[in-house]
């Protein structure tokens, strides 16, 4: 009687295992034809539409983007890159923010950049005393562009961080700063900026 009963449960036992088994096996195999009926077709979607597109080019030809002439859009951009680093410096960076931005100003600009740095230095006061200034460009809007007489005004909206020995205060504000561009030997060049007042 007692193999009878082990006889029995031994059954019993391989038929669960078997159950379970083809039960997980057919299970996974649905879940397999689902996935492949909804990702199936997504993949044919996205490989006929990468066939149907030409291959990207990126060609870049120095001598033509050299003489290519720059649009009002380009000038925009170039006066976000300029107001960032034009209005951000410290009294223990030696103010070489204006010095790093020459090659884009004027003639005229550079004149007043380095009677500025003097000004600067002079009130500047005790140099191992940190003060600091940090400009984001914000957004730029062009007021005046003609190229053909070579004169154009981008107004820049910034916000800027002072900080000062305690870095942990700091003044934050917003403030515009209008640029004024000239064309020099056909290069437009800063020739003046204006901070509106705070």
């Amino acid at each position: 009687m007692g193999i009878f009963i082990i006889v029995i449960a031994i059954f019993l036992l391989a038929g669960i295992l078997i159950y379970t088994y083809g039960f997980r096996k057919n299970q996974n195999a649905n879940t397999n034809n689902i996935t492949e009926a909804v990702v199936g077709p997504v993949k044919d979607l996205m490989t006929e539409t990468k066939k149907n597109e030409p291959a990207p080019q990126y060609n870049f030809n120095e001598q033509v983007e050299a003489n290519r002439q720059l649009d009002e859009e380009d000038l925009r951009k170039i006066s976000l890159a300029f107001v960032e680093r034009f209005g951000s410096y410290s009294n223990q960076s030696n103010y070489s923010n204006f010095e790093d931005l020459k090659i884009f100003m004027s003639e005229k600009m550079k004149a007043w950049s380095d009677n500025y740095i003097v000004e600067l230095k002079k009130s500047a006061g005790d140099a191992s005393v940190y003060y600091g200034i940090t400009t984001f460009a914000v957004s730029g809007e062009v007021k005046k562009f003609d190229d053909a007489a070579g004169v154009a005004q981008i107004l820049v909206a910034t916000q800027r961080r002072e900080s000062g020995a305690d870095s942990s205060v700091t003044n934050v504000y917003t403030q515009n700063i209008s640029l004024d561009f000239v064309k020099v030997k056909n290069e437009w060049k800063v020739d003046a900026a204006y901070w509106e007042k705070k």
